[in-house]
């Protein structure tokens, strides 16, 4: 079983590797990779490189403080409240029954909630497949949040 998480924020697209702690949960580690999301060539060759690796066990930290953000410090970022309130957050889950695109939408109280429409294929799927789901959620979900702020412009 394996888990990735691939971040949509803003015109960046954020990669962190994910680990799996002795205690059977996964969180972010470094290195975290940023891209511009018009690099498309780029993260796409990184995130199929990523969905080749499985994740590496690590020691289950002592609390939620010790393992930080380093997704906000690689964005500079100061409060995870802000990140959220405008990240996309897709989570791919490999397992021996079948491989899931979750992404995240951003609800009333700015806090992220899993989309009713969860990516179901079969564990036999190629890794190019679940690349390519993925790329087509992520830059219709950045045409769509472009399209919002335009619209805000002009009406606003």
């Amino acid at each position: 079983m394996s888990m990735y998480h691939v971040y949509l924020y803003h015109d960046k697209v954020v990669v962190p590797q994910v680990v799996e702690t002795q205690a059977g949960f996964y969180i972010d580690s470094l290195p975290v990779e940023v891209f511009n999301v018009k690099d498309i060539v780029n993260w796409q060759k990184h995130i199929i490189t990523m969905f080749g690796s499985e994740n590496i066990t690590v020691e289950t930290p002592e609390s939620e403080s010790q393992t930080g953000s380093l997704i906000l410090d690689k964005l500079n970022i100061d409060k995870w409240s802000d990140f959220e309130a405008d990240a996309t957050m897709y989570t791919i889950h490999f397992s021996p029954g079948y491989k899931t695109i979750y992404s995240t939408i951003t609800g009333a109280d700015k806090t992220w909630q899993v989309e009713p429409n969860i990516r179901k294929f079969a564990s036999f799927a190629p890794l190019s497949a679940i690349l390519q789901a993925l790329s087509t959620e992520l830059l219709m979900e950045h045409s769509i949040h472009k399209s919002k702020k335009n619209l805000l412009k002009i009406t606003g």
